[in-house]
């Protein structure tokens, strides 16, 4: 596994710091925003397969667009924390492409809005990355599958 911290250079570097230090100040130690950042942007691969694939330099726009929609959605600070802490990929989620989509398939297809939306983000915030539906007829793609929500 690449060190994020080793590999980049000049301004990715300074970017990585930055992003560092804006989930420090979500409340959160060195140790985690680093944890959650290698997680986030594909520094440790479990999670993210064929989508990234190779780690990319954090973006604080990216973590700003991020924070921004799930304030939007009515979620706490309180509760991105724990959205974060449960799930750090998120921090590394394509707004326009893959969440407000996914939202938009919770409220149509599952008639989920307002206050319950908000529990499922709190509960669940890895619906905010699923991109996969195996309809019960396992395909192998299970962190990313619409069939466990």
């Amino acid at each position: 596994m690449p060190v994020a911290t080793e590999e980049l250079k000049g301004e990715e570097l300074e970017q990585w710091n930055a992003c560092q230090s804006k989930v420090e100040e979500l409340g959160f130690s060195s140790e985690e925003a680093v944890k959650f950042l290698n997680k986030a942007f594909a520094w440790q691969k479990g999670y993210w397969g064929p989508e990234k694939t190779k780690p990319e330099a954090p973006s604080t726009a990216q973590i700003d667009a991020v924070i921004s929609y799930l304030d939007e959605l009515g979620v706490t600070d309180k509760d991105l924390a724990g959205a974060i802490k449960q799930f750090p990929q998120l921090l590394g989620m394509k707004v326009e492409e893959r969440m407000k989509p996914n939202i938009t398939k919770i409220q149509n297809e599952f008639k989920i809005k307002g206050p319950a939306m908000k529990n499922v983000l709190k509960r669940k915030p890895q619906v905010l990355g699923f991109n996969w539906d195996c309809y019960g007829d396992c395909q192998g793609n299970c962190p990313r599958c619409w069939v466990h929500f």
